[in-house]
């Protein structure tokens, strides 16, 4: 094998490696700048200027639906963090996450959030009954302003959740219609009047 021939060989052996080192570069500078302190200090900072600063800071670039983050103002207490921990903190409670791809961080709604509504939910129990203590079996109760409801049971007791409004309907044939507010009351005990009609 002449000079020429080994030269020829090591240049190819070369391009090789370095074509091989090269993307192994990129990834090991990707994880470095995710990782890359910045320091952002507002009591009261909309989504987008936060996002603005993020980016004079680093090479990082944002994308997002402007519906989803207008009008949402964060407070933001962060001296030489990393991004993640900045994006943590501020979309905490926003329904928002985020998702880092090479220099692009795109802002997503959360799908899988639970509506804040949902957390309201209240349980409440109860039992009716005519004048005279006897178990009304069947009575329906409805949740006021919704088709939400429920009827007792052979005992005259009910349970159900409510979600918008705490006040329910009670109602059975030959009985007065009876609108409660259950408003800090859990369990109820309701008295039907016979209709007098």
């Amino acid at each position: 094998m002449n000079k020429h021939t080994k030269r020829n060989l090591l240049i190819k052996l070369a391009f090789i490696i370095a074509s091989i080192m090269q993307p192994m570069q990129i990834k090991a500078a990707d994880i470095d700048a995710s990782s890359r302190k910045i320091t952002v200090v507002a009591d009261k900072i909309s989504l987008t200027q936060l996002f603005s600063q993020i980016e004079k800071q680093t090479d990082f670039l944002f994308f997002y639906v402007n519906a989803d983050v207008q009008n949402i103002y964060v407070r933001v207490q962060a001296r030489n963090k990393s991004i993640n921990d900045v994006l943590n903190e501020a979309l905490k409670g926003t329904g928002l996450i985020y998702k880092i791809k090479n220099r692009y961080i795109n802002i997503y709604r959360n799908k899988n959030n639970e509506p804040e509504r949902s957390q309201q939910t209240r349980r409440i129990t109860g039992r009716i009954t005519d004048e005279n203590g006897e178990t009304i079996v069947g009575a329906n109760i409805i949740e006021e302003g919704t088709n939400k409801g429920t009827i007792s049971d052979i005992n005259g007791r009910f349970s159900m959740n409510l979600e918008d409004n705490p006040v329910i309907q009670v109602s059975f044939t030959g009985f007065a219609p009876l609108s409660i507010n259950t408003k800090g009351k859990s369990e109820l005990l309701i008295v039907l009047k016979e209709n007098s009609k």
